[in-house]
């Protein structure tokens, strides 16, 4: 998963998650790609969507922490929420 909205960026960010997993024998199913918008729900922003198809024994990665959401409160709730279905989140580039 990956977020930005600037094409280059984005390709970035492909590229840093493809590597990570690479390195670490993962396999990497699909890209989700959701907005950090302050204007745009969960759902417009498919965060409802990435919570609803990941499943207990998944792993995320996520190429950052300020990434998965707008704010801190809101990465907290959305990593409380996979914790609580069995799903694994790492953050590959850490600060």
């Amino acid at each position: 998963m990956w977020v930005s909205s600037d094409k280059q960026d984005l390709q970035k960010q492909e590229h840093l998650l493809l590597k990570y997993a690479q390195q670490h024998d993962l396999k990497v199913n699909e890209f989700i790609n959701i907005e950090i918008s302050s204007r745009k729900g969960t759902k417009e922003r498919r965060i409802d969507e990435l919570l609803d198809r990941l499943n207990d024994g998944d792993l995320l990665l996520v190429a950052e922490l300020s990434r998965l959401g707008r704010n801190m409160f809101e990465v907290i709730n959305i990593i409380n929420q996979l914790s609580e279905n069995g799903v694994e989140v790492i953050f590959v580039r850490q600060p």
